[in-house]
């Protein structure tokens, strides 16, 4: 299973960008725009983030907004699958190990409005906002662990055969 996903937003010298994975099959789909200041949702240590594009399927990909205020500090971290990242608004760093294991001493990399980055699986990081303005940052996300199944969808889930909820629903 595969989703197709693009995300146009203005951006100095940029119109957007498209992101896709090979063997699409689904329906094109665009997000946005982004919201000012605070995101939909909490996020680690402070920030916060808005979903634009939705998994179509458990599994599938998505794209978010992640905003992190003025100062923000984020601790070192890592996810299981990649991130690829677009900086939308503001300054701010990412500082990820020397090596890819986690060890050797920081690497620093500053982040301004049109730079992008990869985070590749289990690469341990942490994004940091300057401490005079906010940082807003766009990410892809290549799957999810949330979305819907075959068995578990709005159109199951409200459907009521004989009186009972709908007995496929898992």
């Amino acid at each position: 299973m595969c989703s197709e996903a693009a995300l146009l937003f203005p951006l100095e010298g940029a119109s957007g960008v498209v992101l896709t994975r090979p063997g699409c099959r689904r329906r094109f789909e665009m997000g946005g725009p982004l919201m000012q200041g605070e995101g939909d949702y909490d996020y680690s240590d402070g920030g916060s983030t808005s979903l634009l594009i939705a998994p179509v399927r458990k599994g599938e990909p998505y794209m978010s907004h992640v905003h992190f205020s003025p100062g923000h500090r984020q601790a070192q971290h890592f996810h299981i699958t990649f991130r690829f990242t677009l900086v939308v608004a503001g300054h701010g760093k990412v500082t990820v190990p020397a090596n890819q294991d986690g060890t050797g001493a920081d690497v620093i990399i500053p982040l301004a409005p049109g730079d992008m980055f990869v985070i590749p699986a289990g690469g341990v990081h942490s994004i940091d906002a300057s401490d005079d303005e906010a940082l807003d940052v766009v990410t892809f996300h290549p799957d999810s662990v949330v979305g819907w199944t075959d068995h578990r969808h709005p159109m199951r889930e409200s459907t009521v055969v004989n009186r009972a909820a709908d007995s496929l629903a898992a």
